[in-house]
């Protein structure tokens, strides 16, 4: 026996994307008391699910109902998405640098010093359209990140395991040269390595010796 007919909007998949309103009918068994209704077609083949549930109140079954399409609203985002790659870049030269005067720090716009400051990250998102969403974990819900449009600090490119490759070992090569330069610049050590360095015993930022 029909207990109640509710309505639900689930998004449709390529060719016809879009929302769509299902109404889904809930049984009631007279005899047993259980609560029952039958999944949309579009959630059971997406998802692979039975496409019957079966509660002992209503409130149950509505609330695995809902719960299931949150599951299906996921995977359709995730089967629309793409992964790419989002390159945070920013980086201030003093004129006198063969990039010419550049300074993409606001905050550093004053400081008197002809400092060369590069500021340099990246992260691997999903796009779908022109929006990146980021995944805390797999089946996590999606998260806005903003624009998918390249900026001037800002850029996007396609994602290849060669690519975030590439850029993981940049970022290591950069902490590596950071460590270097924090060791060698150290007040209490300067002295030593600036002579070590001026005698050939040592290259600085390389961290190898010559001997």
């Amino acid at each position: 026996m029909i207990f109640k007919t509710i309505t639900r909007k689930i998004t449709r998949l390529p060719p016809k994307v879009g929302q769509v309103s299902r109404k889904i009918p809930i049984d009631v068994n007279e005899s047993t008391g259980l609560f029952s209704l039958t999944l949309p077609k579009e959630v059971t083949d997406l998802l692979g699910v039975h496409p019957t549930c079966a509660k002992n109140t209503y409130g149950a079954l509505t609330f695995d109902l809902d719960k299931m399409l949150e599951r299906y609203e996921l995977a359709v985002q995730k089967s629309l998405a793409t992964q790419v790659i989002v390159i945070n870049y920013r980086v201030k030269c003093s004129d006198n640098t063969p990039f010419g005067l550049r300074n993409d720090f606001d905050e550093c716009s004053t400081d008197p010093l002809p400092l060369n400051i590069i500021g340099f990250d990246y992260e691997v998102l999903l796009r779908i359209e022109d929006r990146l969403y980021s995944q805390e974990f797999d089946g996590a819900p999606l998260h806005f990140e903003g624009s998918a449009k390249s900026g001037r600090n800002r850029m996007v490119i396609e994602w290849s395991a060669a690519a975030e490759a590439m850029f993981e070992e940049m970022t290591k090569r950069m902490e590596s040269m950071i460590e270097q330069m924090n060791a060698f610049f150290a007040p209490n050590a300067l002295d030593d390595n600036v002579t070590a360095a001026l005698s050939g015993k040592s290259r600085p930022l390389l961290g190898s010796d010559t001997t």
